[in-house]
């Protein structure tokens, strides 16, 4: 579990994050909240690989935390909120253009070794695959 001081609530250990606080988190992780001038935004999982200053691990956990949080909505919705949408898609797409592909900002200026690229594509693709199955209405073990 991601610590309360790094998402900015403050909340019980033994209480989940709610729905409302993980939506908010996305916003940070994927750099679309207006309050750029907030740590969180700054530790957020995109933000964060710009300028690049190595993995962080601590974003990704949470990130995973705050998805995990939003699978029942997004496995049992018919549709689901533009924002949610944009927030996802901007997380995995710049994720990729700017990490893991070779003209990418980080590869092309040589700023991650051979073994933080295998881990941050591990990332990459635990995210989109627990999406891509979440929208068909599976858990990824299926």
């Amino acid at each position: 579990m991601a610590h309360a001081a790094y998402i900015g609530v403050v909340r019980n250990w033994f209480k989940e994050m709610t729905k409302e606080q993980a939506l908010e988190q996305l916003k940070f992780h994927s750099g679309l909240h207006p309050d750029i001038e907030s740590t969180r935004w700054t530790n957020g999982f995109l933000p964060s690989l710009r300028p690049f200053r190595g993995l962080n691990r601590e974003a990704f956990a949470n990130l995973i935390e705050c998805l995990n949080v939003l699978k029942d909505d997004i496995k049992s919705s018919k549709t689901l909120e533009k924002e949610l949408m944009l927030d996802l898609w901007t997380i995995c797409h710049y994720a990729k253009a700017w990490g893991t592909d070779p003209e990418g900002m980080i590869r092309r200026n040589n700023l991650i070794s051979a073994a933080e690229l295998k881990e941050f594509e591990g990332w990459i693709n635990e995210i989109s695959y627990k999406i891509s199955f979440w929208l068909e209405g599976l858990d990824e073990d299926e």
